[in-house]
């Protein structure tokens, strides 16, 4: 028997999340989860690099928009919880690669 192979390209309308700071979409990702479990046909998700950057940036502007509240409790509580700008980026950074490798 021949195995048909189906190949699915995402776009950022797909994966887009406004409620959390994924990569993916619960919906996508368990779709991806579930696709493994076809026999008789094989599914190749590709996440485009223009696609990857654009959700990279969603998710930039999301922490940055929080930043402030953030900056604002440490001085309310007196504490510093060492989340800059810069923390933000490299956290996100490893958080999609970690995410695409997986």
């Amino acid at each position: 028997m021949q195995v048909r192979e189906l190949k699915v390209v995402l776009d950022t309308n797909v994966i887009y999340n406004v409620s959390g700071g994924q990569l993916l979409r619960d919906e996508v990702s368990g779709q991806i989860q579930a696709s493994s479990n076809h026999a008789d046909l094989l599914i190749t998700w590709y996440l485009p690099e223009v696609v990857r950057n654009e959700r990279e940036h969603q998710l930039r502007e999301l922490a940055r928009k929080s930043l402030p509240a953030v900056q604002n409790l440490q001085r309310v509580l007196g504490l510093d919880f060492g989340i800059t700008d810069q923390v933000i980026i490299d956290r996100l950074l490893s958080e999609l690669t970690i995410k695409l490798v997986s």
